[in-house]
C-alpha cells in the first residue's frame, strides 16, 4: 500500500459492521451498508465475503442493469453471492437512476461505492489496491466509466469519502452501452427504439439540445493511457444494445490497455446473467478475468 493511500484512509472513520448474515455454507453477507448520502438520499450496498476467506480479499462492485432506471443493492444479489463463492468480496450496489436523476447522478454513485470500499478498507477486509467492478446492460455502462474516468473530478460527486481514489484495477461488461452518441445513429447502432429512449430519460434531453452532454456521458470519449483493463462480453443476438458497441469500446482501448478482451457470443440475447445458454461461458471468462488481474 502507498504512502499517499495509507494517509487517505486515516482520515476517514472506519464503518460500523452490522451483524454477518449466512448466505450458504461458504458466504455470508454484510447487508445495508450506506456508502453514500446525496441530499436526503442514503445508497446502500450489499457486501458478500466468503467464510474463512484470507484478508485482506480483493473485493469486486456488483453494479446492476436496469435501463438507467434507480436501483437497490439486492438485484443482483446472485452475482455477487457467485462471486464472493469464488474468493472475492464482493459489494452490490444500489443507485439513482431516472425519473428524478439524470446523468451523471450514477456515475457519482458508482465512484462513491469505490471509494467506500477504499476508505473502509481495513475494517471490511478487503485490499484497497485491488478492486474490481462487474455489470451488466446499463450496469456495464457504469463499470465502464469506472474503468475510463479515474481522476475526473465533474464526475466524482459528493457522496462521501472525498479526496479518497475511485479506480478500479479492472472491469468486466456485460452487454454494455459506450457511445451514446453513436447509439442514436438508428437501429444498427443503437439497438431498440426503447433503449435509445431510456438514454434520452437519463442523459437529459435529446441530443440535438446537448451534444457535449451526450459526449460526457459516453465512456469512450474518456480513454486515456491510465485506464483498466476490460473485458467485454456480448451476444451477437443482443436487440437492445448491439454488440457493435462493445466492439468499438473494446478497438478503441486496446491500444493502450491491451489486456483488454472482447468476448463475442454466437447465442442469447441482451440479458446474459439469466441466458442458460451463454451464462456459464461468460461467467466463466469473467471469474478467470478478475482472477489474473486481481
Amino acid at each position: 500500500m502507498t504512502p499517499l493511500l495509507l494517509s487517505m484512509l486515516a482520515l476517514v472513520a472506519a464503518v460500523d459492521l452490522p451483524p454477518q448474515e449466512a448466505v450458504n455454507s461458504t458466504v455470508s453477507v454484510y447487508r445495508g451498508l450506506v456508502f453514500a448520502v446525496n441530499g436526503d438520499a442514503s445508497i446502500e450496498l450489499d457486501l458478500y465475503v466468503p467464510k474463512g476467506g484470507q484478508t485482506p480479499l480483493p473485493a469486486i462492485v456488483v453494479i446492476p442493469g436496469g435501463a438507467f432506471l434507480a436501483q437497490e443493492a439486492k438485484k443482483f444479489k446472485d452475482e455477487a453471492r457467485t462471486l464472493a463463492e469464488t474468493g472475492f468480496a464482493a459489494a452490490s450496489i444500489g443507485y439513482r437512476g431516472w425519473p428524478g436523476h439524470a446523468f451523471p447522478a450514477a456515475v457519482e454513485d458508482a465512484k462513491a461505492a469505490v471509494r467506500f470500499l477504499r476508505a473502509n478498507a481495513a475494517t471490511l477486509g478487503i485490499d484497497p489496491e485491488r478492486i474490481g467492478a462487474f455489470g451488466q446492460s446499463a450496469g456495464a455502462y457504469l463499470v465502464g466509466m469506472l474503468a475510463v474516468s479515474a481522476g475526473e473530478a465533474d464526475l466524482e460527486g459528493d457522496g462521501g469519502n472525498a479526496g479518497v481514489s475511485s479506480r478500479v484495477q479492472v472491469a468486466v461488461c456485460f452487454s454494455g452501452l459506450f457511445d451514446f452518441i453513436r447509439g442514436e445513429g438508428g437501429e444498427n447502432e443503437g439497438g431498440s427504439i426503447a433503449k435509445r429512449a431510456f438514454n434520452r430519460l437519463w442523459i437529459g434531453g435529446p441530443l440535438d439540445e446537448n451534444r457535449d452532454l451526450w459526449a460526457a456521458a459516453s465512456p469512450i470519449n474518456h480513454i486515456t493511457s491510465d485506464d483498466a483493463p476490460i473485458l467485454f462480453v456480448h451476444s451477437r443476438k443482443d436487440s437492445m444494445v448491439p454488440w457493435s458497441q462493445s466492439e468499438q469500446m473494446y478497438e478503441a482501448l486496446r491500444t493502450t490497455r491491451p489486456e483488454s478482451k472482447l468476448l463475442l457470443l454466437d447465442e442469447g440475447g441482451h440479458n446474459i446473467r439469466d441466458n442458460r445458454k451463454i451464462k456459464g461461458e461468460a461467467w466463466a471468462a469473467a471469474i478467470a478475468y478478475f482472477k489474473e488481474h486481481l
